[in-house]
This record gives structure tokens, C-alpha cells and sequence, in this order.
């Protein structure tokens, strides 16, 4: 997915999803948006067709609350479908499965034949605000605040960047593992793990999740994570007690009672130690916020808008801004639980979910303790800014220039905040300098003029 900006994210085409997924969002667009309109008969044979798939609605002996016998129409069109151009009025008597596997939902209608339900828009009546969008709102000030952009719904881009007061500074940054560089001599190697000085964060409302995957079921194999989540590492090994009293992880587990592919009620699973430290590593986070956003449910008016910015990881940041450090033992408090939802079609999204109570902590830590700082204050990540201009500036000043050469077609090979004339550092520096005594730095950089890298 390319990278989008915030608005585009927030106003994307309000159109119902059209397959029926591990998460059951689609199932769930069917109840909310398209049953409240549905007779009691086009209720029932919409609860049949989709009962192989998951579908489970209830009431479907009477006429949905929105149902209207003489309406001209139920629904608009969000995109154009055949001859119909986007905001024809069509009226949808069922929905039904299409495809091997039933998965592919079409809503069927009196006067315009089968539609795909992806190109059905929700009705205006029964618009629910996304869920997500207070947790973009509190990337879109970070992003604000440090005069870049957040990356939306992209899972390539970080949350919020910050690469200095370069002229490329303002552009997103990307993510990637691996970089070739180009040394002194001329040869090429490439480098994993490099140190850098630009900020890659990752922003979390307390109720965020760290880290999902799928798990899929299949006749001959059973269970397993058969996708390429670099979280499936760590979620299975999740472990969680059956009904016979025995702990396994995950996949045992749903080979053990679910031998049949379906898992009739979700269930919860303790995260394996670790597993927090591992999404943020694996993703090449330095910086972490964790906001506190929340209504007051009688008056709907905003009670809590706060956060706190963290430094986190081995990282040369630590120390060097106005941001306070999670060590290890603190991201380990994070570790909560791994959430395997219902399914009937063979394949559960899995989700790995902090403690909230921990998140909240931590989440309001800027605004009851001193020497804490949130980057969703303009005033604190003004002062953010200057500190990481400075880091920067002395930081290169320790680095043998090397020339980074990015590989052909790789969206992923390293950050565009730092570029080869800022000089990128060599592997395994970031081991010995932070919190080295001059001495030892000025030791190294004897020991690499020597080398000639």
C-alpha cells in the first residue's frame, strides 16, 4: 500500500468491504449497515447464505428497524459498477456468498441485478466515525509538530519521522532492514542493523494493539501461521490453558480443540515474553508514544487528550533529546495478551494487545512526573526538534563518510531522512559509541582511519 496522506486516509470511500476476512469486519458491515433495511424474509436469507462463512444476526424474524416496503431505495452506489455510475440508488433485498469459497459478498438487488457489496456505499443515517481515528488524530499532531507527515494506514511508514534540518528532511520516511554502502575502497557490502541518529516512531492509543497475524486452518496440516507477519515468530508462542487444564501455545492449542477449523468463541492467549520488544525491534522503532484519548460517554465531550515520547532501544537518541528512555524491562511490562478471534471459515486473525493499565501509565507519565515529555505538545517537540538537530550534527561528526547506494526497486533500503552526504555509519558502531568515554571514541576512530572504511 503506498503511502497516503492523513486527510485522504480519513475521508477514503465509505464503502462497505466485500470479503469476508479473519478480522469479520465484512460480517459485521452486514449487520450494521445493510440488515436495518432488509424484510424480515430478505433478513432470513441473508442470516442462511452467510452462515458457512460466520454470519451469525439476530432478530431475523422481523423487519429491520430502517426497513421501509415502499422505499425506492436502501443504499447508493460508492463506485461504479457496469453502466451505473457512483450514487445510483439501488434497493438490496439480501446478500448472499459468491466465490469457492463463499467469502466474496454480493448484495442482490430488485432493479439493478448483483453488485459486489464492495461497491456499496454506507448509508449517511447509520455512519459510525472510524475507530481508528482518534489514533491517526494523535499521529497527525506528532507529524504536525515535527513539520512531517504521518503515514496514514501504511504499514511501510512510521508513525511520525524526523530526520533533522536537512532539505529532504520533511519527506517520509520508509522502512527497511537492509542497506548497501559503499566504503572508502570502493567495495559494496550490505548492512543490517545499522545505528541511526533519524527519529522512526510509532504512535498507540492505550487500547492499541502491538503486532497482529493471521492463523489459518487446512484439511491436511492443521493449524499454522502461513503468512509472512514477522510477528508469527513471537505469537506462537503464546500459550493459553485449555478445558482439559494443560497450557500450550497457540497452534497445539487450536489443534487440540479446534481439529475442525472452526473456533466457535474467541479466546485469549498470554504473550510470550518479549513479544513487545520484538514488534518494535523487527519494525526498526527508536521513538514511542503512547496517547490517553478519551470521551466522556454522557456529554460526548473530550476528557482526555495526552501522551508521552519515548526513546526505545539501543539506540544513540537515548539520552541525547528531551524524550525519556523504556529500557528493556520497561517494554517487557508492555507483554500482555494475544487475542484469537471467532471463525467458521478457517483462518483467525490473531492480535497481540498491551495491558491497558500499563499503556495508561505510561501514557500520562509527561503530565505527572517530571522529566517526561509529549510530542503532541508543540512546545515539547519544538524543543525536540533542536535537540535531535544537535545529536545530529555531532554525530556525524564521529562517522567515516560512506556513500549509501540504495538497491534497485526496494521501497525498504533505509531511510531517505539520511542520505550519503550526511554519511551513514558502519556496522556495528552503534554497539560501542553510545555512552563511550572519549577515550574509547577516539581509539575507534584511529583503529577505522587505519582500516581505510
Amino acid at each position: 500500500m503506498q503511502l497516503k496522506e492523513f486527510k485522504e486516509f480519513i475521508t477514503e470511500k465509505n464503502n462497505l468491504h466485500g470479503s469476508v476476512g479473519a478480522d469479520g469486519k465484512t460480517l459485521g458491515h452486514v449487520r450494521d449497515y445493510v440488515m436495518p433495511f432488509l424484510s424480515s424474509a430478505g433478513r432470513k436469507r441473508t442470516a442462511q447464505n452467510l452462515k458457512s462463512v460466520g454470519g451469525s444476526f439476530k432478530n431475523v424474524e422481523n423487519d429491520g428497524e430502517h426497513y421501509k416496503a415502499d422505499a425506492p431505495s436502501t443504499h447508493k452506489l460508492a463506485l461504479k459498477f457496469g453502466d451505473h455510475p457512483a450514487g445510483t440508488e439501488v434497493r438490496i433485498t439480501h446478500v448472499s456468498g459468491s466465490g469457492s469459497d463463499g467469502r466474496s459478498l454480493v448484495a442482490h438487488t430488485e432493479s439493478h441485478g448483483k453488485i459486489p457489496l464492495s461497491k456499496i456505499e454506507k448509508p449517511a443515517a447509520l455512519k459510525k466515525p472510524p475507530k481508528t481515528t482518534s489514533g491517526f488524530d494523535a499521529e497527525a499532531k506528532l507529524s504536525r509538530n515535527l513539520g512531517t507527515t504521518a503515514a496514514g494506514s501504511s504499514s511501510t511508514g512510521f508513525d511520525f519521522h524526523y530526520s533533522g534540518n536537512a532539505k529532504n528532511a520533511s519527506k517520509p520516511v520508509v522502512r527497511g532492514k537492509i542497506k548497501t554502502v559503499v566504503t572508502k575502497s570502493g567495495s559494496k557490502k550490505a548492512v543490517k542493523g545499522l545505528d541511526r541518529p533519524d527519529v522512526r516512531g510509532e504512535s498507540k492509543l492505550i487500547k492499541g494493539k502491538f503486532g497482529q497475524s493471521v492463523v489459518s486452518w487446512d484439511r491436511n496440516g492443521g493449524w499454522a501461521f502461513r503468512n509472512k507477519s514477522k510477528m508469527n515468530p513471537m505469537l506462537e508462542k503464546a500459550t493459553v490453558v485449555g478445558k482439559d487444564g494443560k497450557r500450550r501455545n497457540i497452534i497445539e492449542h487450536l489443534n487440540t480443540h479446534h481439529p475442525d477449523g472452526k473456533i466457535e468463541s474467541g479466546f485469549r492467549a498470554d504473550a510470550h515474553p518479549g513479544t513487545t520488544r520484538h514488534y518494535l525491534n523487527s519494525s526498526e522503532i527508536n521513538a514511542l508514544h503512547i496517547h490517553h484519548y478519551e470521551k466522556d460517554k454522557k456529554t460526548g465531550k473530550v476528557k482526555a487528550d495526552r501522551g508521552t515520547t519515548y526513546t526505545v532501544g539501543k539506540t544513540s537518541l537515548k539520552g541525547n533529546t528531551n524524550l525519556s528512555h523504556l529500557s528493556d524491562s520497561d517494554v517487557n511490562r508492555l507483554d500482555g495478551k494475544v487475542d484469537i478471534l471467532r471463525t467458521l471459515t478457517g483462518r483467525a486473525e490473531v492480535t497481540h494487545r498491551p495491558s491497558p493499565t500499563i499503556m495508561r501509565e505510561f501514557a500520562h507519565r509527561a503530565h505527572s512526573e517530571e522529566g517526561h515529555a509529549d510530542l503532541s505538545n508543540p512546545q515539547h517537540a519544538a524543543t525536540f526538534k533542536q535537540h535531535v538537530d544537535k545529536h545530529i550534527k555531532e554525530y556525524q561528526k564521529t562517522k567515516p563518510t560512506i556513500k549509501e547506494e540504495a538497491p534497485a526497486n526496494s521501497m525498504g533500503a533505509g531511510p531517505q531522512g539520511l542520505s550519503s552526504a550526511q554519511g551513514a555509519p558502519i556496522a556495528g558502531y552503534d554497539k560501542i559509541l553510545p555512552g563511550a568515554k572519549m577515550l574509547r571514541r577516539k581509539a575507534l576512530e584511529r583503529v577505522i582511519r587505519r582500516r581505510g572504511t
